[in-house]
């Protein structure tokens, strides 16, 4: 009796390890993200603008998975821009939240240029994933702009209609 509860005993414990060492090996940190944004691509275009006051650059955030691959989210997803110099034409302020489309992986914020020169630092997050950017504000030098004088003068001008 005592060798058949042992034995009992013995392979109740043997099925619990099993099924402990199944479940752990079927879960990792990186499946227990609601998200598959692991890395954000950032470009900015121009990288360099006259610090006018007006002119623009335009930041693209490409979101990718852990492979490098675009994220093709079936839900729209979140991303902020922040920037430390200089404001977003869409709201006006140095920081921008906009979405992806469904199913799409890109968002884009415009940058105006500081009337100041100096070097933007943009900051954009998505699903707490965080990368930065810079675009440079450069002398603006009013002299450069050259205005010619123009005239236009017509000796016939005939306009008929129908």
């Amino acid at each position: 009796m005592k060798v058949r509860y042992l034995q009992n005993s013995f392979l109740v414990v043997l099925v619990v390890c099993a099924l402990i060492f199944f479940v752990s090996c079927g879960s990792s940190d990186d499946d227990k993200s609601s998200s598959s944004v692991r890395t954000i691509s950032l470009s900015a275009s121009p990288t360099s603008v006259p610090a006018d006051g007006f002119s623009t650059s335009t930041i693209t955030a490409a979101l990718l998975d852990k492979e490098g691959n675009a994220v093709s989210e079936s839900r729209a997803i979140s991303v902020t821009f922040s920037t430390d110099f200089g404001t977003f034409t869409e709201n006006g302020s140095s920081t921008y939240t906009t979405y992806t489309e469904s199913g799409g992986n890109t968002a884009t914020a415009t940058l105006a240029a500081s009337e100041e020169e100096g070097t933007a630092r943009i900051t954009v997050k998505a699903d707490d994933i965080k990368k930065a950017l810079y675009v440079s504000f450069t002398q603006f030098d009013n002299e450069e702009v050259v205005a010619e004088e123009f005239s236009l003068s017509a000796n016939y001008l005939n306009i008929s209609g129908l």
